[in-house]
């Protein structure tokens, strides 16, 4: 009798220490990277609190840039497995001219081009073999920026 009330007690007691909430937190950068790690036992998680705090770094943020834009460029999944699927909004009246993708060793493995008039595609990855890439994005103006993309 005394083992089975012992594990009720057991039971009973740390059911009501994980229903308390236990969580887990992460912090990301603007990047997206997780920066922080943290285990709060016992504690209260507010989402709704989490992102207006999130609403106004970011807006305090945009403020202290004093109208200092950049070109946001979002690419996902990442690694990718099948497609990538790849998205811009550009300054400056700036356009894409053409996208390369190559390997390592700086070998063009695709091309595409005609992308003045549009803001996402979506890119294959699926005959290319596991490794590391370079997508390349040329603008019309000769500016460039490359990515780093993983195919698993």
């Amino acid at each position: 009798m005394k083992p089975f009330l012992l594990s009720l007690f057991a039971c009973f007691f740390l059911g009501n220490v994980y229903s308390q909430g236990t969580k887990i937190r992460f912090q990301y950068d603007d990047a997206g990277n997780q920066t922080i790690r943290t285990l709060c036992i016992n504690c209260e998680y507010n989402k709704t609190a989490d992102n207006a705090s999130m609403e106004k770094q970011s807006f305090e943020k945009d403020e202290i840039d004093d109208g200092f834009k950049e070109d946001i460029i979002s690419f996902y999944p990442n690694p990718v497995q099948e497609e990538l699927i790849l998205k811009w909004e550009l300054i400056d009246e700036k356009k894409v001219s053409k996208i390369d993708i190559t390997n390592l060793n700086g070998q063009n493995l695709k091309t595409l081009k005609d992308l003045a008039r549009i803001n996402t595609t979506i890119i294959s990855f699926q005959e290319f073999p596991t490794g590391v890439y370079f997508v390349m994005i040329t603008y019309t103006n000769g500016e460039y920026k490359s990515i780093k993309i993983v195919k698993k």
